[in-house]
């Protein structure tokens, strides 16, 4: 490839003043330049191979044996009152207009590979019609090669890739996702998601049942190295003053099925197309504490948000701020 020249002006030293000492470290940067080029050069190896080397499939973090033992290590932790699959196979859901949107950039792809490959397996291709994912400007080409290998398989068929030139947050990555997705229903996931079974027919039940809701599942947690651990079904969220979130603990679960919470992680959670448009979309200004931020407009422009209990998913560190 080409290189664009560039003029730099030395300052010339009185070399009655200089001594060789001055010039040691010059000389010696200039014999590393020149064995390198010759070295690489006389060898053929192209020197885009050394600046863009790419690893093997298998080398990458997050293989496809390590993906397999994580997902066995989930455990159906939904409530003895949750109906069953064959009973949601009666209800009328509008699955042909759900789209889901997901986001991931650089190093997050690793784990972005586990939540995705565990969606496909929890959630059948007949119970949505789009995964959108978003890569938010990832810049190494390794994990950039690597990516392209890994949709090839199969089972993500149904995904559709978009990548941003520049990293530009969370919040602007969901605020295109909705401008691409067509779905009435929209769900998004964050990279350290991991859902389980029959996550996702609670939620588009409550949603098909109230209009202005946002609907969140129970968190459960998966510590470092992705060990799983339920957490009790009456934690809520409650906003801090750095903008992060912690559980309080509620009794409110024990009588019914979902829990009003003040403000929601912004792991996950899904919504209708219309009430998003309502609360006039996602900031794409805003770099953190943007789930807080739409947590207060959604109660300021009357909408609810509901942790469905029936609805299950596991999160990397659940119980960090």
């Amino acid at each position: 490839p080409e290189m664009a020249s560039s003029s730099v002006r030395l300052r010339t030293l009185p070399l009655r003043k200089a001594k060789f000492s001055s010039f040691k470290p010059l000389v010696i940067l200039i014999a590393i330049i020149s064995a390198t080029y010759r070295l690489v050069f006389s060898s053929g190896v192209d020197p885009g191979a050394i600046r863009h080397r790419v690893r093997p499939f298998h080398e990458h973090p997050m293989t496809p044996n390590d993906i397999k033992h994580h997902i066995g290590m989930m455990e159906d932790t939904r409530p003895s009152f949750c109906p069953g699959l064959a009973e949601t196979q009666k209800e009328e859901i509008e699955y042909d207009k759900v789209s889901i949107i997901m986001e991931y950039k650089n190093r997050e792809f690793y784990d972005f590979k586990l939540a995705l490959t565990a969606l496909v397996t929890f959630t059948p291709d007949t119970q949505y019609k789009e995964i959108i994912v978003i890569d938010d400007g990832t810049k190494s080409y390794d994990i950039q090669a690597h990516t392209a290998e890994f949709f090839k398989d199969p089972k993500f068929s149904k995904v559709k890739v978009f990548r941003s030139e520049n990293s530009e947050g969370q919040s602007v990555s969901r605020f295109k996702g909705s401008k691409i997705a067509k779905g009435d229903y929209l769900v998004y996931i964050s990279n350290n998601v991991v859902v389980n079974q029959g996550w996702l027919f609670p939620l588009l039940k409550k949603l098909q049942e109230q209009k202005n809701i946002v609907v969140v599942p129970h968190h459960d947690n998966f510590l470092e190295g992705h060990r799983f651990f339920s957490l009790d079904n009456g934690l809520i969220n409650q906003p801090t003053w750095s903008l992060a979130t912690v559980h309080m603990e509620t009794s409110t679960a024990l009588k019914s099925d979902f829990i009003e919470t003040p403000v929601m992680r912004g792991d996950i959670f899904a919504l209708r197309r219309n009430f998003l448009m309502k609360l006039g979309d996602f900031d794409d200004n805003i770099q953190s504490g943007h789930n807080i931020e739409f947590s207060f407009r959604s109660w300021l422009c009357g909408g609810r948000i509901q942790i469905v209990m029936c609805s299950r998913v596991a999160v990397l560190s659940a119980l960090r701020p």
